[in-house]
């Protein structure tokens, strides 16, 4: 009953994110204005580069593959619940409304307590792509997650386990 339930809240989720994605990209698409010349053609890129933006993240998050995530690619340098602890990376208790460079007792980069980001879905969206592009200088020796849907699926997990 409780995994029904999960996947229905999933569901609902997913379904409002698609009503919001599905705006954006009808703004995205409006042409409608009396625009000329390369202020129309810079406008329209902008508008396509939306629309691709919009559609990676119009994706059904999978809690328990963002699980699986956490356990093979970050455990091994986060904690995320309170009062555990710092390990070789900040814990993540908190994680969402925070700024970067905050976490009590670990010692960040100037790089990181200076980028002053407030993590949310978009920004920890960027930033799991490639943290040391997002970030140069930050002393994480992660990768990345290329994939849009794994990271999806891994802030979805944040989410949840981070309140």
């Amino acid at each position: 009953m409780v995994f029904a339930d999960e996947l229905a809240s999933q569901r609902t989720t997913a379904t409002q994110e698609a009503v919001v994605m599905v705006s954006i990209i009808a703004d995205a698409l409006n042409t409608d204005e009396a625009i000329s010349g390369a202020y129309w053609d810079s406008r329209l890129i902008l508008r396509q580069l939306m629309v691709i933006n919009a559609l990676e993240r119009l994706v059904i998050r999978d809690i328990k593959k963002g699980a699986n995530l956490f356990k093979t690619r970050c455990l091994q340098c986060h904690t995320l619940k309170e009062g555990e602890g710092n390990k070789i990376g900040p814990n993540l208790h908190g994680l969402f409304g925070r700024k970067s460079g905050q976490v009590e007792g670990f010692a960040y980069t100037d790089a990181n307590k200076s980028k002053g980001v407030e993590w949310k879905e978009d920004t920890l969206f960027d930033y799991l792509e490639n943290p040391k592009k997002y970030i140069p200088g930050t002393k994480m020796a992660f990768g990345g997650l290329k994939k849009p849907k794994d990271r999806n699926d891994l802030i979805t997990y944040l989410r949840e386990e981070t309140k």
